[in-house]
């Protein structure tokens, strides 16, 4: 029921930003370099701050997920192997749900993701209002070039290939 509930939640929190009422629902699009570099403050489930700006210089894949969904919890497998593949792309979860925090060290330590996991303290990804604006589908893949800006983003299950090939955008 809970599960449910949390599922219920995200949905409508995501249909209430712009987004699509399905979750795991797939589509692509490509992102205008006219805007700003993505600025994001994150949190670890250890209360660590992570900055998006830190990692200027280098490609970053953003995975953002919700720990309840299927789609993102099969979504780990290729993107477990992308990771250590090109350790050259540094790759950040984030998790976009109501309450993030109260289930992702959980989450971490069930499925042992060899990335940094991070949520929105303010929540700002659930309501759009971050500087990735609304995301319509969970899970999303986002890629910013190496001076931060979105190149590509990705929702829905992808292979290690296509990860590839949408890293492969921004270099």
């Amino acid at each position: 029921m809970f599960r449910f509930l949390l599922a219920a939640a995200v949905s409508v929190a995501l249909t209430a930003c712009g987004g699509t009422s399905g979750v795991g629902a797939v589509g692509s699009s490509h992102a205008s370099h006219g805007r700003e570099p993505v600025e994001l403050e994150l949190r670890t489930p250890d209360n660590v701050l992570v900055n998006v700006g830190d990692f200027r210089g280098q490609t970053m894949l953003l995975f953002l997920f919700a720990t309840f969904d299927g789609v993102s919890q099969a979504a780990l497998h290729p993107l477990a192997r992308f990771t250590r593949h090109h350790p050259e792309v540094y790759v950040l979860g984030i998790a976009v749900q109501p309450t993030p925090k109260e289930l992702l060290d959980a989450w971490k330590a069930a499925l042992d993701p060899p990335f940094v996991v991070t949520y929105s303290p303010e929540d700002r990804l659930t309501s759009g209002t971050s500087e990735l604006g609304a995301v319509g589908a969970i899970p999303t893949f986002i890629v910013l070039d190496a001076k931060g800006y979105e190149v590509t983003r990705e929702s829905g299950m992808v292979s290690e290939a296509r990860l590839e090939a949408l890293v492969a955008e921004a270099q």
